[in-house]
C-alpha cells in the first residue's frame, strides 16, 4: 500500500457521557477526536454480499497508519468523513509488523 494513497481527512468519534450532578448521566454525545489521513475505499455492494456482509446504504473500507489508539465495535466509536458519519463494522490489523488499521463501516 502506497502511503500516497492516504489522502482522505477521517475523524475518530467516541461516545462520551458527563455526570448530571444529581449521581446520574446525562445524554450521549460524540465527541470528536483527532483527524487522520486515512485511504478510504467504498465498497461495491454485490462484493459485501458474496462475503456475506448484510449492509443498508453504503459500506467503506477505511485504512489508517497504525497507532496505538482503540476503536470499539460496540457503538462506543464512529468515524466522519466528509461529514458522513460512519458506524463500524468490524476492525482489523493489517500488514504484519502492525503497519495499518482496516476498518469496514458503513453510513449510519
Amino acid at each position: 500500500m502506497n502511503i500516497g494513497e492516504f489522502n482522505e481527512r477521517v475523524t475518530l468519534q467516541t461516545l462520551t457521557s458527563s455526570a448530571d450532578g444529581r449521581g446520574g448521566l446525562t445524554a450521549d454525545s460524540w465527541s470528536s477526536g483527532t483527524a487522520y489521513w486515512a485511504k478510504v475505499v467504498q465498497l461495491d455492494a454485490k462484493k459485501m454480499f458474496e462475503e456475506g456482509r448484510d449492509f443498508q446504504g453504503n459500506a467503506y473500507e477505511v485504512y489508517f497508519r497504525y497507532n496505538e489508539f482503540t476503536i470499539s465495535t460496540n457503538g462506543n466509536s464512529r468515524l466522519n468523513y466528509n461529514s458522513i458519519v460512519l458506524k463500524i463494522h468490524s476492525v482489523e490489523n493489517v500488514k504484519q509488523g502492525e503497519r495499518f488499521w482496516r476498518i469496514i463501516a458503513y453510513d449510519a
